[in-house]
């Protein structure tokens, strides 16, 4: 019984450190972010005990004009930190005057095999969103 009550336990406390993510769709991010882009990180430089400003080239603007060219991620131990790597592509969804942050549940993320559709569908939500504009 005890070992039931441990495992139940421990179990319990693993997804309570989990992440909880409440994302919106990809035609919510689009609408709300002032700026897209598509950036490599080029240099990274840590700030701070867990934060580190990432330096992209920017590859291809998607929406908007970008106001930066930087790129926060943390150091987390946690289950919700997603970090960066110079050298890598990622689609930057970003406020003007705001910094863009990288993590889990934000529109910002690394560009993978798998998420390469992913550039394809903000190009279609904004020339889509172009045309309805023009009219």
């Amino acid at each position: 019984m005890r070992f039931i009550i441990s495992i139940t336990l421990l179990f319990t406390s693993f997804l309570s450190s989990a992440c909880t993510c409440f994302s919106s769709s990809l035609e919510e991010s689009v609408q709300n972010a002032d700026f897209i882009y598509v950036g490599q990180i080029t240099s990274a430089q840590v700030n701070g005990p867990k934060r580190v400003v990432n330096y992209l080239s920017n590859i291809e603007t998607l929406k908007g004009s970008p106001d930066t060219d930087t790129l926060v991620s943390y150091i987390e131990e946690g289950m919700c930190s997603s970090p960066a790597a110079v050298g890598y592509r990622y689609v930057v969804f970003g406020k003007k005057g705001i910094t863009p942050t990288l993590g889990l549940c934000g529109a910002t993320q690394i560009i993978t095999e798998s998420s390469k559709e992913l550039v394809a569908s903000v190009q279609e939500i904004t020339a889509n969103k172009s045309l309805k504009q023009d009219k």
